[in-house]
């Protein structure tokens, strides 16, 4: 995106420092936006109802 790229190396560091400082060495991305996820996370937890 255009206007976004001088931020992006301040990213990549911040990222590094956490996963550092929480002694992880991967994290799992996501294509999905948060709503799409809290979507299918209320989905997966709502009881089945009968057919």
């Amino acid at each position: 995106m255009a206007g976004r790229a001088d931020v992006f190396p301040m990213g990549v560091i911040l990222l590094d420092r956490i996963l550092a400082h929480y002694d992880l060495d991967d994290l799992r991305v996501s294509p999905y936006e948060l709503r799409h996820g809290l979507a299918l996370r209320l989905l997966a937890s709502a009881p089945a109802s009968p057919s």
